[in-house]
């Protein structure tokens, strides 16, 4: 990670220039130098440490991020401009950050089942967008997660300064709150045959884990983005209306509506093959629609890189992603290029815990987090384009 160096001014100017205060816009560009300059653990003390040598400075640094009233919003909006100069966007991607906690006063904290970890934590959870232009995936919106409890428990929301407006929702319905709030509409989701009317940035994200992954899928073509999900073997889909329902020889006749495993599975129509030989890689893929979504709206499904059988043939796998997209027309290797930003995107939650102190917000407030997730994604975009020797032009925007 680099250590600070003298343009993190012209940096810090450019996304906290909306604060009012001198002192907030020095107090900004602090804890993002001690984010950068800070080994290890990014207590606040530690951050004042490594960002001024005084450890009177940490009084100062945590009612800066805990209790001084500044918003957070206008300092993300600028960092997607920012990123946005960097090059055309090729993705959008949504993310999980489960983020342990120890004690329940903390904003948004409950137990839940962390997949990654294989068990049950204490912990807040972040929900992510994150950018990619050219091969940088950079953070720039968080969400956090609000089980019911905080709902319900008056007196909690108003010692963690929940504002009204923020309101429990699953982890479904906050992917789609994000998007409707910060991706465009395109419009020709399903763009027909000419290539150039493909979308630049869809959306993608992991599904695998969301009991409402049918839900999303829906509202995300109601919405109108183009989009690619890697979604659970279990999601029930109907045959495209290119395909029968006409089983393999030998088996038995299923309904019309099937897990999306088995459909990849029963219809040969949905495979392409691109060889023979041990090693070669295929394609499971075709049309499908979901039932909820909108009436004849098809998807394409598929998969790659499926096991082999004792026929030769290949199937869906069940450490193979199962992916789902409404751009149809485009070809199924080239969707399946854009799901790599995916993977990028989860090594850059990783690299924000390990390096950048995602894991280290030490208040309890909804304010707080939020203005900690801020520095933190501020400091990641400003260490990957530094080392990119990028410079950072002034808002031309600004008062």
């Amino acid at each position: 990670m680099s250590m600070p160096r003298s343009d993190t001014f012209q940096f810090c100017e450019r996304l906290f220039g909306h604060l009012p205060r001198a002192d907030q816009r020095k107090w900004a560009q602090t804890y993002l130098e001690g984010i950068l300059g800070t080994p290890g653990k990014k207590s606040v003390r530690r951050l004042a440490q490594a960002a001024t040598g005084s450890d009177s400075a940490c009084q100062s640094l945590h009612q800066f991020i805990n209790a001084s009233p500044w918003d957070w919003k206008p300092a993300r909006e600028e960092l997607i401009r920012l990123i946005e100069e960097q090059g055309e966007a090729l993705t959008w991607s949504v993310a999980t950050a489960v983020l342990p906690k120890r004690g329940d006063h903390s904003v948004g904290v409950h137990r839940r089942f962390d997949p990654d970890a294989g068990r049950t934590v204490n912990c807040q959870v972040g929900i992510g967008l994150f950018l990619t232009v050219r091969d940088l995936t950079l953070p720039v919106e968080w969400r956090i997660l609000l089980p019911d409890r905080w709902e319900q428990d008056t007196e909690l929301r108003r010692r963690t300064r929940i504002p009204a407006t923020a309101r429990p929702l699953h982890q479904g319905a906050h992917i789609l709150d994000l998007t409707g709030e910060f991706l465009h509409p395109d419009s020709e989701p399903d763009p027909g045959p000419d290539p150039a009317s493909v979308p630049a940035a869809p959306l993608l994200a992991d599904l695998r884990n969301e009991p409402r992954a049918a839900d999303v899928i829906t509202g995300l073509s109601r919405q109108g983005h183009s989009f690619v999900a890697a979604v659970p073997g279990t999601l029930t889909v109907t045959p495209g209306s290119h395909l029968t329902a006409r089983p393999r020889p030998h088996t038995p006749l299923e309904p019309t509506a099937m897990t999306a495993t088995r459909f990849l599975r029963l219809h040969p129509s949905a495979h392409r093959r691109r060889g023979t030989a041990p090693g070669d890689d295929t394609t499971a893929s075709g049309l499908v629609r979901v039932p909820g979504a909108a009436r004849g709206r098809s998807f394409r499904l598929f998969t790659e890189h499926g096991d082999r059988t004792e026929h030769g043939d290949r199937t869906p796998g069940q450490d193979n992603p199962l992916w789902l997209t409404n751009m149809i027309t485009r070809p199924p290797r080239d969707i399946a290029r854009l799901t790599r930003h995916l993977a990028h995107c989860a090594e850059t939650v990783r690299e924000l815990s390990d390096h950048y102190g995602l894991l280290d917000f030490e208040g309890r407030s909804f304010p707080g987090w939020h203005r900690h997730m801020t520095l933190v994604s501020a400091a990641y975009v400003y260490d990957t384009l530094h080392r990119r020797t990028v410079p950072f032009a002034p808002n031309q925007t600004a008062a």
